[in-house]
């Protein structure tokens, strides 16, 4: 599917622009933003937008349900599958389920629902934002220091970053 396309590099700008203002959507965001984030800043871009995840969206509207991966999410909203595992099918589950809660719950709770988990990333509750916005994006190992300047005595004190 993608012989004889464009590399990611060619096209980087254009799509940066593209996305920018836009929110990054996607079933278990933190990994599909990990790939195209890297991408970017291989080649030098900052690509930092806000992201939605809709496996907490789901975990948010419908509690009651156990378990939110996409499989349960077609099963449960009985949803229909082209593709699945391919990006175009997986993309319109997830438009298939925005439908379902926006008629389930109505456009003015589904976007404070995102509004919510768009401006509060899920970090816990002793962890800074800014302080997690200051690891640097670069590879190599970082020591992190707790109260009184003290490094962290453990294996994970040390955040090793490999390209």
């Amino acid at each position: 599917m993608v012989d004889r396309q464009p590399s990611f590099e060619e096209i980087a700008e254009d799509l940066k622009r593209e996305l920018e203002g836009k929110i990054f959507v996607a079933h278990n965001a933190r990994f599909d933003y990990g790939f195209i984030k890297a991408s970017f800043r291989r080649i030098g871009i900052d690509f930092k937008p806000k992201v939605l995840c809709t496996v907490k969206l789901s975990r948010m509207l419908f509690p009651e349900q156990s378990c939110h991966n996409l499989d349960t999410i077609i099963q449960a909203h009985k949803l229909q599958v082209n593709a699945r595992h391919r990006a175009l099918g997986d993309a319109d589950l997830l438009y298939q389920f925005w439908q379902v809660c926006a008629e389930k719950f109505g456009k003015k709770r589904l976007v404070e629902a995102i509004d919510h988990l768009v401006g509060n990333p899920s970090l816990p509750p002793n962890i800074d934002k800014e302080l997690i916005d200051s690891i640097p994006d670069g590879p190599g190992c970082y020591i992190f220091y707790g109260e009184n300047k003290t490094p962290f005595i453990s294996v994970r004190a040390f955040l090793c970053v490999v390209e």
